[in-house]
């Protein structure tokens, strides 16, 4: 399979299941017994919205690299710069996960 429709591939799948687990998300807040949105010891006890919530910011991270590449590939005529702007955007989204993996394991472990 070409890169492109790799690409093209893989950002309608990552889309998909980002509103999959948006839908989800929807849900067990709804009906769940949250005094606070950030009930820290509510969610620790609640590993299944851990798991959503890192999959989904996840999920959405390498969906934003997905479609700012493509954008930068389309819209850049000059390739040295196209190089530069793809390697920002890739350390941009690396340091937003390692980010909020810190963030992830300081709160809850």
């Amino acid at each position: 399979m070409r890169c492109a429709v790799r690409s093209w591939l893989v950002q309608r799948i990552t889309a998909l299941l980002l509103f999959l687990l948006f839908i989800f998300s929807i849900f067990s807040l709804r009906f769940s017994e949250w005094i606070f949105p950030l009930d820290i010891e509510y969610l620790r006890s609640r590993w299944s919205v851990l798991f959503v919530s890192a999959t989904f910011v996840l999920i959405t991270q390498y969906h934003a690299l997905l479609g700012l590449n493509v954008i930068i590939e389309d819209y850049i005529a000059s390739s040295f710069l196209r190089k530069i702007l793809i390697a920002l955007n890739i350390i941009f989204v690396g340091s937003t996960v390692f980010a909020f993996v810190a963030v992830f394991y300081k709160l809850f472990f």
